[in-house]
């Protein structure tokens, strides 16, 4: 399978669960974030600007299936990729402890940047509750099962012996 159609199913798969099933894994209203799993792993593995590019499709997709108000998501994945794909381009990518860092900044940077943004346009929410309510427990979470989801599709996405270009077997 071409690696790229394996990214756009990945993310399809990440999206529907975020939707439907992570919240059953909600930790005192918490639950992990699929998606800015998918923007660290692409910003990552490419190059910033394919980064930026992803991480704004990404979080239109979001938009389109959950904002309330459109473009929110889009910024806020936008300036996640941007984090992780200017400073992560600079890292070992095999070593689990830069995607854990990675995953942990871009969701304080996410969730920060929707919040911000959410608040100028009238939502309401308080930031500084919300930052230590909402935002450093999801940090946390996502930390957590980063080494988790990045170890098995660092090993998908970067096996080359084995496996020929359309990811089957020789």
């Amino acid at each position: 399978m071409n690696k790229k159609i394996a990214w756009v199913i990945l993310f399809f798969i990440a999206l529907i669960l975020q939707r439907t099933l992570m919240p059953t894994f909600a930790i005192f209203g918490i639950c992990p974030d699929l998606i800015i799993y998918f923007v660290v792993f692409t910003a990552l593995f490419h190059n910033p600007f394919y980064g930026l590019i992803v991480g704004a499709a990404i979080g239109f997709s979001e938009d389109l299936l959950a904002g309330k108000y459109i473009g929110l998501y889009t910024i806020s994945k936008l300036s996640a990729a941007y984090v992780v794909a200017f400073v992560g381009a600079k890292f070992y990518k095999a070593n689990f402890f830069i995607p854990t860092m990675a995953v942990l900044v871009a969701t304080f940077v996410s969730n920060f940047v929707y919040l911000i943004l959410a608040d100028l346009l009238g939502a309401g929410m308080p930031i500084y509750g919300t930052v230590f309510r909402y935002i450093l427990p999801q940090m946390i979470y996502n930390a957590v099962l980063a080494p988790f989801i990045y170890i098995p599709v660092y090993l998908f996405f970067t096996r080359k012996n084995a496996l020929d270009d359309r990811g089957e077997l020789d």
